[in-house]
């Protein structure tokens, strides 16, 4: 009897471990013999992510360099450049706060590629400066004696001039600017045209160019209504120009001299019975002149005022007069 209890209770035993080593091999599936299989697909799932990795920073350089090739609009706010670049299927926004009081706000912006913090380099555009030459002048014109006076002596009071009904227009077509000090203070040149007309206040003024000097006398019998003398000049200045801006808009004034050359010349004449003459002669009129001239102004209106250097008239030919005018300007 206890044989067969002793047989009973080894038997339990065995069957015991046998069942836990069982149980534990079915939920665990831990077999030894596939362990250094396991650890090779782990090793093998390890090189496939780092490929992964490695594609993905090759797309996203590739992105960034479709996105340094896309449409890029830049604004600045203060000193704070904002760029927004838009390459069709992202947005990528930067700034950049490098900017100094000197630099031209109205400059153009490149990308460098060779820049991994996209940072931005300004373009050379050092001499901008926008003048105000260019423009369509009016104003009166007249002349004065060498000591500067407007009343003539007795011996010119045939070519006294109505100042106010003598004209000087100006049609100044084209200008270049040349910056000198931060875009406020530049020089000017450009080309533009000249009328003056100097209208007699004696309507039976009549000018006579055959004769060396000029002569002029009073034809009484003509019943004159008006007698001039024109002139047209092809005019290139040189000024030094300095701007202040304001709200938008620059004060400006400018000051230098304006160099001439004559085109044509001609006298008019209308009489109060409807005749007309014209006498296309220069009349000795000086065939290069230059003038003083200044100009003040703000935004797209100013007023000028010019002062020739040179007579109206060639020296020995014609009496010593020089023009003088002041007006008003529209720039464009």
């Amino acid at each position: 009897m206890k044989t067969i209890i002793l047989i009973t209770a080894l038997s339990i035993i065995t069957l015991s471990t046998s069942y836990a080593t069982y149980y534990k091999h079915k939920n665990f599936n831990v077999i030894p013999d596939t362990v250094p299989e396991l650890y090779q697909k782990v090793q093998s799932d390890a090189v496939s992510e780092d490929s992964t990795f490695t594609s993905i920073e090759n797309e996203l350089d590739e992105l960034n360099s479709e996105t340094k090739n896309g449409d890029t609009t830049k604004i600045r706010i203060g000193k704070t450049k904002i760029a927004i670049i838009d390459d069709g299927n992202d947005v990528t926004i930067s700034k950049n706060d490098d900017w100094s009081d000197d630099e031209d706000w109205d400059e153009d912006w490149s990308w460098d590629d060779n820049d991994d913090n996209w940072t931005f380099h300004k373009k050379s555009k050092k001499n901008r400066f926008r003048p105000h030459w260019a423009s369509f002048t009016m104003g009166l014109n007249n002349y004065v004696t060498a000591d500067g006076s407007t009343t003539l002596p007795a011996d010119l009071n045939l070519l006294a001039v109505n100042t106010n009904s003598s004209f000087e227009f100006n049609l100044n077509f084209a200008q270049v600017g040349i910056n000198l000090v931060k875009q406020r203070l530049g020089l000017v040149t450009g080309v533009g045209f000249k009328w003056n007309d100097y209208k007699f206040r004696n309507s039976n003024t009549v000018l006579v160019s055959d004769s060396t000097p000029l002569y002029f006398y009073e034809n009484t019998n003509m019943n004159g209504k008006l007698s001039k003398l024109s002139t047209w000049y092809l005019m290139v200045p040189l000024l030094i120009e300095f701007q202040i801006p304001t709200q938008g808009k620059e004060f400006y004034i400018s000051a230098g001299v304006e160099g001439g050359l004559k085109l044509n010349a001609y006298t008019k004449i209308k009489t109060n019975d409807k005749k007309k003459y014209k006498d296309k002669k220069d009349f000795y009129t000086t065939s290069l002149d230059y003038r003083l001239t200044a100009r003040l102004g703000y935004g797209n209106f100013g007023i000028y005022g010019a002062y020739s250097m040179m007579p109206l008239f060639e020296k020995d030919n014609g009496p010593e007069l020089y023009p003088v005018a002041v007006g008003v300007t529209l720039n464009f």
